[in-house]
């Protein structure tokens, strides 16, 4: 059996954002930040997938969901519990999910985050040094919480 180029197609937005928060993912555990060509590049390729239909959602379904996902984490954000880096990449979680599916991204990396704190406070507890290095990279747990939406979970 051949494989056909366009029958790939239609799984590019899924594994370009798996790829893009894997990148994010492993630059927030050695930097604690997320660069911010990673999540732009990131919204303009999931504004394309939208535009030319290879995305399963409308670019209107797309746009709607990046002004969610940037709604849901901009409140931590302000009161510093949260690094704007996160923020821009649930919004672009947001772009090629929709609007439903980031909500229920977000609530699930809420979960991962939390487990992922408890995991951090109790490195600091047992001997680490408190330092600017022990903030949580919080782009693991957007990461998981995305990665469960798109299996299914």
């Amino acid at each position: 059996m051949i494989l056909n180029i366009v029958d790939l197609l239609p799984a590019l937005p899924q594994v370009t954002l798996v790829l893009l928060l894997l990148g994010a993912s492993a630059f927030d555990l050695s930097h604690r930040r997320v660069p911010n060509l990673l999540t732009l590049s990131g919204a303009i390729a999931a504004v394309i997938f939208s535009l030319t239909g290879i995305a399963e959602i409308s670019l209107s379904q797309a746009l709607l969901g990046g002004i969610v996902g940037l709604a849901l984490f901009i409140v931590p954000y302000a009161i510093g519990q949260m690094g704007a880096g996160d923020v821009k990449l649930l919004s672009m979680c947001g772009l090629y999910l929709g609007t439903m599916p980031v909500i229920t991204a977000a609530l699930y990396t809420m979960v991962a985050g939390g487990v992922l704190a408890l995991f951090y406070l109790c490195r600091i507890r047992i001997g680490s040094v408190y330092s600017p290095k022990s903030t949580v990279p919080y782009a693991l747990a957007i990461t998981a919480g995305v990665l469960f939406v798109l299996s299914g979970y």
